[in-house]
């Protein structure tokens, strides 16, 4: 089985990696963590893109995971590590969404 693991999978770039990699046979495990919503409100939620993802991708399988989670990740590894053919990393918080005094962040 070749897997790619695609992290970010349901921010703009992801989600595209994963359509594209789909496209030419290969499964699909998307990571992500929704964490737009915590930074810029649910109007910037990507969780409508993760679902497209798996309604429309029949090999694609979903993961919610901060990237950050060792244990998390490494549990990922230790379930998926023989079959991943390859990792694209997309998961990070966009500079260009913030601009001064749109929003507050609180502590997680």
């Amino acid at each position: 089985m070749s897997i790619v693991l695609v992290t970010g999978s349901a921010g703009l770039i992801g989600s595209e990696t994963s359509k594209r990699f789909h496209e030419e046979g290969l499964d699909i495990l998307g990571v992500d963590n929704d964490m737009r919503a915590y930074f810029f409100g649910e109007g910037a939620s990507t969780d409508s893109s993760r679902q497209g993802l798996e309604k429309k991708l029949t090999r694609y399988s979903h993961r919610t995971l901060d990237i950050r989670d060792r244990e998390g990740v490494e549990s990922l590894f230790r379930e998926y590590g023989k079959d991943l053919a390859l990792i694209v990393h997309t998961a990070a918080q966009p500079s260009h969404d913030w601009r001064p005094g749109s929003h507050t962040r609180t502590s997680a």
